[in-house]
């Protein structure tokens, strides 16, 4: 019995806890203000693909070439890729044709 201490009690368990809540509290924080923004600035646009491809991009694409011209790194890349398009894809939810997540719209 002896000897070493599980990862979880050598400090790092505090380490990781902090990174969880500050990936947490950072998308509530600048996400939020961002998705509130874009929605307004699309807000007369009535195509669904426009809406899609702008969520696509703006939380996507946008982020993930800043983040592997800085870093370098494809693995940051792709993963802000398919970040942007969860986005995208909550975005479509909003323009089903049924449901509760329909958008109003002014052609109503």
């Amino acid at each position: 019995m002896g000897g070493r201490v599980p990862a979880a009690y050598d400090g790092h368990f505090w380490e990781g806890s902090i990174f969880a809540g500050i990936s947490i509290l950072v998308p509530k924080f600048v996400g939020l203000p961002l998705v509130l923004l874009l929605d307004l600035v699309l807000r007369r646009v009535q195509v669904p693909w426009v809406h899609v491809v702008a969520f696509l991009v703006v939380f996507g694409l946008l982020p993930g070439i800043g983040l592997w011209s800085a870093v370098g790194s494809m693995a940051l890349f792709w993963f802000c890729t398919l970040l942007g398009a969860c986005a995208a894809a909550g975005r479509a939810l909003a323009f089903r044709p049924r449901g509760r997540y329909r958008r109003p719209t002014t052609r109503e």
